[in-house]
């Protein structure tokens, strides 16, 4: 949509207005969608938690993992765009593209998460989330090296593949936290606590690096983290799965 409406002529100030304008009312038929809040059980019907918390080593693995996901999901939501304006030199009603297409990436690989990972495992999900997370970062820092026709199909390609890699990332994370059969909501808050401040200071810790080298050496922070999913959630994940779940007494 702002594309097309740069493509228009429209003031990208009037864009922008408009936009807080309308935005919110959206949300007003949208959350007559929302499920209903679930029953309230009396404290006594509540199974026991099990004794056995996850090991703190686990938590800052997958903490790490989460923080370098959202990270390279934020590089990419906020510096796409910019990095095909500023460095591919694109048109500015095309430059808006960029973003789409890792959004369209992630969002149509998201709604697979649960049967990706249902066929492959988490750890085998998490592997490959960051190998291609990875691979996408790559072509957009080698995009600019190529032929002029040659560099924006490159740079869009790549951010298409983070946003398949980057997609199943979170969820993985955050379900195998939850699916650890231990006391975890200490351990998924810290996770996710330190994941989402990846998304807030990520864009604006690239900012300070292209500013002060450039957007094409910031972008290589990210791409980095993108491996780094890989090399912490891997082993973190596996040895959740390997850890035995409690079985409560009475159930035999």
């Amino acid at each position: 949509l702002t594309a097309g409406a740069l493509k228009a002529g429209l003031d990208p100030q009037a864009l922008l207005v408009g936009a807080a304008i309308v935005v919110p009312f959206l949300y007003v038929p949208a959350a007559r969608l929302l499920l209903p809040d679930p029953p309230q059980h009396a404290a006594g019907d509540e199974a026991a938690p099990s004794s056995s918390p996850l090991r703190w080593g686990l938590v800052a693995l997958l903490a790490v993992a989460a923080f370098a996901g959202h990270l390279s999901e934020g590089a990419a939501i906020d510096w796409a765009a910019l990095h095909a304006r500023w460095v591919l030199h694109t048109d500015p009603a095309a430059a808006p593209l960029a973003y789409t297409i890792f959004s369209v990436a992630m969002t149509s690989v998201r709604l697979l998460g649960d049967p990706i990972r249902a066929r492959l495992g988490s750890v085998r999900t998490i592997q490959l989330a960051g190998l291609v997370a990875t691979f996408g970062y790559a072509l957009v820092l080698v995009a600019p090296l190529t032929g002029d026709g040659l560099q924006v199909v490159c740079a869009w390609t790549g951010w298409a593949l983070a946003g398949v890699g980057l997609a199943t990332v979170v969820p993985v994370i955050f379900s195998a936290v939850g699916a650890a059969g231990s006391r975890v909501g200490r351990a998924l808050a810290l996770v996710t606590a330190f994941g989402y401040s990846g998304l807030l200071v990520g864009p604006a810790l690239l900012g300070f690096l292209a500013q002060t080298w450039s957007l094409r050496v910031a972008l290589i922070l990210p791409a980095l983290l993108a491996a780094a999913v890989a090399l912490a959630g891997t082993p973190a994940i596996r040895a959740l799965t390997r850890t035995p779940v409690p079985v409560p007494a009475d159930s035999h």
